[in-house]
Formats: structure tokens, C-alpha cells, sequence
């Protein structure tokens, strides 16, 4: 889970996939093309990315290009299981 912040109204969102480009995480209110929202990644700190696309019960963001994100992203298992944690 991910801690995700749109218009001020934060929610917890389930990530589906997630690199340093972006990620694919589960729809929560308020999430529309084209927004800015904050993700909040433990280890890391927080990110604002961008919607792309809204779909279902689903939406993607991109992140902005950050040499220390992509660090933090070589090791995708290690991201996930800080995610999982969160919901713990």
C-alpha cells in the first residue's frame, strides 16, 4: 500500500507495479487525468507525480525523471516489500 495525496485528501492505495517511471496503484476518490498527486514511498520520501490515465478501478502516475529515485528503484522486490509493510 502507498499513501497517496490528491487535492489534499490522502488515501491509502494499493501499488500494482511501480518503477522509476511511474506506477500503476488502485483508484481512490478524486483521481483524474491530468492531476498532480503526492505518493508517499517509505524509504524514499515523498514524490508528486502526475495521473496519465484513469481506467476501472485503476489509475497510473509518472515520475518526474530523479537520478535518486532511480536508485531506490534497482531493487523492485526491496520497493515492494516496503510498500507491504506500510499495510501492516
Amino acid at each position: 500500500m502507498a499513501v497517496v495525496t490528491i487535492d489534499g485528501r490522502r488515501a491509502a492505495a494499493r501499488v500494482y507495479d511501480i518503477s522509476a517511471n511511474g506506477a500503476r496503484i488502485g483508484r481512490i476518490p478524486d483521481a483524474q487525468t491530468g492531476a498532480l498527486c503526492k505518493m508517499e514511498l517509505p524509504g524514499y520520501g515523498t514524490v508528486i507525480a502526475t495521473i496519465v490515465r484513469v481506467a476501472g478501478d485503476r489509475f497510473a502516475v509518472t515520475f518526474p525523471p530523479d537520478p535518486a529515485l532511480r536508485e531506490y528503484m534497482d531493487d523492485p522486490e526491496a520497493v515492494f516489500e516496503r510498500l507491504r509493510a506500510v499495510s501492516a
